[in-house]
């Protein structure tokens, strides 16, 4: 029980910490299929 809370919490500062960087990479990504697609 104890364990599987730290490792939830553990998750989610994760997903904090990374959350502006996975967002900057779906933009990124998401213009160069755009980029890719008019081409």
């Amino acid at each position: 029980m104890e364990r599987q809370n730290c490792e939830d919490s553990a998750s989610q500062k994760f997903i904090l910490r990374n959350k502006y960087f996975i967002f900057g990479a779906m933009i990124w990504f998401s213009g160069t299929l755009g980029r890719v697609l008019n081409s």
